[in-house]
């Protein structure tokens, strides 16, 4: 039970923990099958949270966020940032203020500019490797390519920092110790206050960092604070969640040759198979916080109680997808949630599906024809962002 021990019936309690599960091992997906056609359940772990149980209760927390705070984020409750990440911890209307400096940035049309420097990037990558016969994929493939998007396209930021930056992003969000994270971070909060304070003399580049020294909220421009709380969540969210997305893309196709087969035979197909594989692989589960005291779906909900959205739960739903544990490229209509819904749903859906379009594209060109080397099994990672921590793949044996 959480500290207010609210009111919960028995046969709503389980004894889910999402960063110590031992069936994620295997595969971080299946134990959510366990929540399959429950009513809303309660975990005691971590002060306590409830935890959605289908497609239908996670669409109407993301669509009530008068009811449902994103003031803080995770589980368990908190941040380790001193103050609101701009704009994912803010709610109505403040977010809406916030949330609508990015939109121009991060549109389908603004991102669309970066498609030939993504290209040349994955590229450089990817052709590195071909001579070698194999790779381990997460760390020389799905870190690199979008943190080079990150540092050279989008921040402007020296390249020769992006070992840097895939290690503070790596830490901040698996880090094994508050120490460990509380190192990385001021090590980045030092680096992105230098270059607001370099920028901040003369904001005119066409970088995000420019551009937000250049934006105002309610006819202010934003503070020194604002713009360093913005630029921290694009580093945390721009970064992690385009590696998983394409480590969980490329450890399927590697292990399916099918359907690799038919987006190389036509690769106008692979928009649509973005979309299915994000929607199969629903990784990231974010939280909310109760705001008063309500029912819903059958319980009592107290004003500060947590509530889990797990995303494969919504994903994998068969209310809501035919044969949702089969990958169909084809599958019409895909309304998936990975990237949740309502006025929280991510600003950067179009640089990331963009992100993943290239890569398939690239490797594909080069690397048509790859496998799992059965001696040298993937490793996966469980929490409330699921992961692969290892990918071997190997080509040309």
């Amino acid at each position: 039970m959480s500290e207010r021990s609210p009111h919960v019936p028995a046969d709503r309690v389980v004894s889910f923990d999402p960063y110590r599960d031992p069936d994620q091992a295997a595969d971080p997906f299946s134990v959510f099958e366990q929540f399959r056609g429950k009513p809303l359940l309660w975990s005691g772990r971590y002060g306590g949270f409830w935890i959605a149980t289908s497609a239908e209760i996670v669409r109407a927390v993301y669509q009530d966020p008068e009811l449902f705070s994103s003031r803080l984020t995770g589980i368990p409750a908190g941040t380790f940032w001193p103050r609101p990440l701009i704009p994912l911890e803010l709610d109505p209307p403040e977010h809406r203020k916030y949330r609508k400096v990015l939109v121009q940035p991060f549109s389908a049309r603004s991102v669309s500019r970066y498609e030939e420097p993504m290209r040349a990037a994955c590229t450089e990558i990817v052709s590195e490797l071909v001579p070698r016969g194999g790779c381990e994929f997460v760390t020389e493939v799905a870190h690199r390519f979008p943190t080079l998007v990150f540092i050279d396209q989008l921040f402007g930021f020296p390249r020769e920092r992006a070992d840097d930056f895939v290690r503070w992003n790596f830490t901040l969000l698996h880090g094994a110790t508050v120490a460990e994270r509380s190192a990385q971070s001021d090590q980045l909060i030092a680096f992105l206050e230098s270059a607001i304070d370099e920028r901040g003399t003369s904001p005119e580049g066409h970088d995000i960092l420019s551009h937000l020294l250049r934006s105002s909220v309610d006819d202010h421009k934003l503070t020194r604070e604002e713009v360093l709380d913005t630029a921290f969540l694009l580093f945390l969210a721009g970064l992690d969640t385009v590696a998983t997305a394409m480590s969980f893309a490329f450890h399927y196709l590697a292990g399916h040759p099918d359907e690799r087969n038919a987006l190389i035979a036509d690769p106008s197909v692979i928009p649509a198979a973005v979309d299915e594989l994000l929607r199969y692989h629903a990784f990231v589960s974010n939280t909310r916080t109760v705001t008063r005291d309500t029912e819903f779906y059958g319980v009592e909900l107290r004003a500060g109680d947590r509530m889990h959205l797990p995303a494969p739960v919504a994903g994998r739903d068969p209310d809501e997808f035919d044969e949702p544990q089969s990958v169909t490229f084809a599958r019409k209509p895909n309304r998936h949630m990975t990237f949740g819904l309502g006025p929280h749903r991510c600003i950067g859906i179009h640089l990331a599906k963009l992100e993943l379009e290239v890569a398939l594209r690239v490797w594909h060109d080069f690397i048509p024809d790859y496998d799992l080397p059965p001696l040298d099994p993937p490793s996966f990672r469980a929490g409330t962002i699921l992961g692969i921590e290892k990918l071997p793949i190997v080509w040309g044996r």
